[in-house]
């Protein structure tokens, strides 16, 4: 029950990294906009969730080589070369069984079939070495809170599993129907690039609505304008009482600076009392 848990947890948590990683890295490096990575609506990747219990359990193995370097060397190239057979065939099943291309390596040298190609094989290998060195001790001290929290941490594992599949029926749905007219035209179909013109396609119907309708753009725009100031008075607000609040700490500060200082100056008085009685019988 414990290795089931484990795994499921390495899944889920494997397949929303993966979503983070492709998101930036298409946003700030390959697409240059913000789009959804994989063929699911929801923030998961499975790709990178199997990814994550292969290196899971590759780095877990107890592998006996010496030097320690070649040790490390062995199994960072293992690493790499899994990812890489990992994505292949995560490729090859959509492009074979859905003619669906969920990537397109086509445009890189030395691709194979536009599924897998050397530099993104070496991106692989650097990620099997990060995580050999840096990721793998966190990830098992994660497991192991997972483990002493299980009745905590396995509701929301619940609830992410929960909207994982509900997310893999609409999605299937999705690509199935893509799929019958791939199969129909007898085409293989991009699905990265299916995304960006369905997007376009959103973006220019929204212009067009707006255009034709003018008053509704106009109403967008007062509520623009209304949300900012009420932004900026809720901002004001803050500072407002950020500044009553440094006020009214400065003037607790000083209330307890005069009182020390009354207090002092009553113990002086009280101490010049005592002491004329004693000058008094001095001079006698």
């Amino acid at each position: 029950m414990r290795i089931f848990l484990d795994l499921s947890y390495l899944f889920c948590f494997g397949s929303m990294l993966g979503y983070g990683i492709e998101v930036l890295f298409r946003r700030f490096f390959s697409a240059h906009r913000w789009t959804n990575p994989g063929f699911l609506y929801g923030p998961f990747l499975p790709l990178y969730g199997f990814g994550l219990l292969f290196l899971y359990g590759i780095c877990s193995l107890p592998i006996n080589i010496s030097p320690s370097w070649l040790k490390a060397s062995i199994i960072i190239l293992i690493l790499g070369i899994g990812m890489t057979l990992v994505e292949y065939i995560a490729g090859l099943i959509f492009i074979k069984g859905m003619n669906v291309k969920l990537w397109d390596y086509s445009k890189m040298r030395g691709n194979i079939q536009g599924i897998i190609c050397p530099l993104f094989s070496l991106f692989w290998l650097i990620l099997g070495a990060a995580y050999y060195f840096f990721i793998h001790p966190y990830i098992q001290q994660a497991l192991d809170w997972f483990n002493a929290n299980v009745y905590y941490a396995s509701y929301w594992l619940g609830a992410a599993y929960g909207f994982l599949c509900f997310d893999l029926i609409c999605s299937f749905n999705l690509v199935a129907k893509i799929s019958k007219a791939a199969k129909s035209s007898k085409i293989l179909v991009s699905y990265e690039q299916y995304k960006l013109s369905a997007a376009d396609a959103r973006r220019k119907r929204t212009s067009q609505f707006l255009n034709n309708n003018p008053g509704f753009k106009e109403f967008i725009e007062v509520q623009k304008r209304r949300s900012s100031e009420l932004m900026g008075r809720i901002a004001f607000k803050d500072e407002a009482t950020k500044e009553v609040r440094k006020a009214d700490k400065a003037n607790k500060e000083q209330r307890k600076r005069n009182e020390i200082l009354s207090k002092k100056d009553l113990e002086k008085e009280l101490d010049l009392t005592q002491n004329k009685p004693e000058e008094k019988e001095v001079k006698k």
